[in-house]
């Protein structure tokens, strides 16, 4: 790509993402100390691309030490490395951009975005408190047919009981937002609510040497079930009879990369101490 077609591609990338007086006639340039400093990146089999913070404060991207977005975001995290897809913010306002053509899939209009599952090629895109499921292949929301993930968020999501439990009744399960909370990283929070069926408290290993834990598992649409992220027993909540019930559950995004997720099993597990 010659000086020239950069330019306008820069020119165009300004525009397109809240215009501004920014100097893009650094594109195409070799980036030295008097242009800004290096700050992270990442690489594929083929390129390299690096995030520089430039003298005004603004962020761009470098390849090879050739400029080839200007630094006129106020931010830019990477995403994925094959492709080099950034999530660049100007305003306030977040987009999706692929950093060595300097074009954008999605434009700087909403509130935020994440890595989605990159066997899918999908990005979680948020405006206000919803999540919609977008495909970094068209840019728009995905028009998948599977079960998982949601098409948008909050999401209801299927379970069934495999046990009886003597205190607690499962009412719904939502799927709330994208839950940065996990020990996972970036993932999904999933909010359990229920009602109680008589007085307990939250339960304890038991002094006779076994207590009733809760296992959460993923079904898929065969029936088999795969162990759900981050522990394989949970506690249940102590409840009041009649009272209703909340708690908050998370797991990463790669639990369900490789399921054909249909929905949560809850079962007992006996654990022995």
């Amino acid at each position: 790509m010659n000086r020239i077609a950069i330019l306008i591609l820069a020119a165009m990338m300004t525009a397109s993402c809240g215009g501004g007086n920014s100097d893009f006639t650094t594109v195409g340039k070799k980036i030295d100390s008097n242009v800004g400093k290096v700050l992270t990146g990442c690489s594929n089999l083929d390129y390299s691309v690096k995030i520089f913070e430039g003298k005004n404060g603004k962020k761009g991207c470098h390849s090879s030490g050739i400029i080839i977005v200007p630094a006129i975001f106020d931010d830019i995290r990477w995403l994925y490395c094959q492709p080099l897809l950034f999530a660049v913010t100007k305003n306030g306002k977040t987009g999706l951009m692929e950093a060595l053509e300097m074009r954008y899939i999605i434009p700087c209009e909403y509130d935020g975005i994440e890595a989605g599952d990159p066997s899918k090629s999908l990005v979680y895109v948020q405006k206000g408190e919803e999540y919609e499921t977008f495909s970094c292949d068209t840019g728009k929301p995905w028009d998948g047919t599977d079960n998982w993930p949601p098409k948008k968020f909050p999401a209801e999501v299927p379970f069934k009981m495999a046990a009886n439990f003597p205190y607690w009744k499962l009412e719904s399960i939502t799927c709330t937002r994208i839950g940065s909370e996990s020990i996972f990283g970036i993932g999904f929070a999933f909010t359990v609510k229920g009602v109680g069926l008589g007085d307990s408290d939250e339960i304890q290993p038991s002094a006779k040497g076994f207590t009733d834990f809760y296992s959460i598992y993923l079904e898929d649409d065969s029936g088999n079930r795969f162990q759900f992220p981050g522990g394989r027993s949970r506690r249940f909540p102590g409840v009041k009879q009649g009272q209703p019930f909340e708690r908050t559950i998370f797991t990463d995004d790669s639990a369900f990369e490789h399921v054909k997720f249909a929905g949560f099993v809850f079962d007992k597990f006996n654990m022995y101490y």
